[in-house]
């Protein structure tokens, strides 16, 4: 009686896994076909890596002078050396600085692929000197400059040559602005040097998820489950 109730039960046992419409035989092989098939791989984990960020590959190509894709599609094309002053330059900087030397400049400038190395290298050598002399016409008010900006280039290791202002920006292809804002890091150090570069350096960031939260996250993960 025993045997002949085990008999029935292992045959109800089957019965429950047939499904319907089918054979024990295709059941069969739906369950090998299932065993046969590879176990889908889990992904693996994704690391940071800034240097293959757009933004980042953009940043390194404007630090080296060449042509990239600003972060609103724009192309901005490769910085490049212009034309050198007038011959009629009161300074005489053609005569000074030859265009092999120029060329040279501006491969060092941009070689240096720094924003903050290039605006010490600016700050060193753009200096501010006292006016030698003020003029004030009848009826007209002072003058609100008081300094003159004296341009410079390394001619040798130990020497600098004195250049025009056109002569300067136009050698290294930069803007009168980069040389302001090289002067303005300048008088906010208290070495009298260039500051470091803060763009984008800052505690403003209300999405970061706060410490707190993420030891609760931490704790609620090594609770058994109940």
């Amino acid at each position: 009686m025993d045997n002949k109730g085990e008999t029935e039960n292992t045959g109800t046992r089957n019965k429950t896994r047939l499904s319907p419409g089918s054979t024990s035989c295709d059941n069969n092989l739906r369950e090998k076909k299932r065993r046969s098939m590879p176990k889908k791989e889990t992904g693996k984990r994704r690391y940071r890596c800034p240097v293959s960020w757009k933004r980042n590959i953009a940043k390194a190509k404007r630090n080296c002078g060449k042509e990239y894709v600003s972060s609103t599609g724009k192309i901005v094309p490769m910085r490049e050396m212009r034309a050198p002053c007038e011959s009629s330059c009161r300074r005489k900087c053609t005569e000074k600085i030859g265009h092999e030397h120029r060329c040279l400049m501006f491969k060092k400038f941009w070689e240096m692929s720094s924003y903050s190395r290039q605006s010490a290298f600016i700050g060193t050598h753009v200096k501010r000197i006292p006016k030698k002399r003020q003029v004030i016409k009848e009826n007209d008010a002072a003058s609100r400059r008081t300094c003159t900006l004296s341009y410079t280039l390394p001619l040798t290791d130990n020497q600098d040559v004195e250049i025009c202002k056109t002569m300067f920006i136009n050698t290294l292809g930069i803007t009168d602005m980069w040389v302001t804002t090289a002067l303005k890091k300048v008088d906010a150090s208290e070495v009298g040097t260039v500051t470091p570069d803060k763009r984008g350096v800052h505690n403003n960031r209300p999405n970061k998820i706060s410490n707190d939260v993420k030891m609760s996250i931490k704790q609620h993960r090594n609770v058994p489950n109940c």
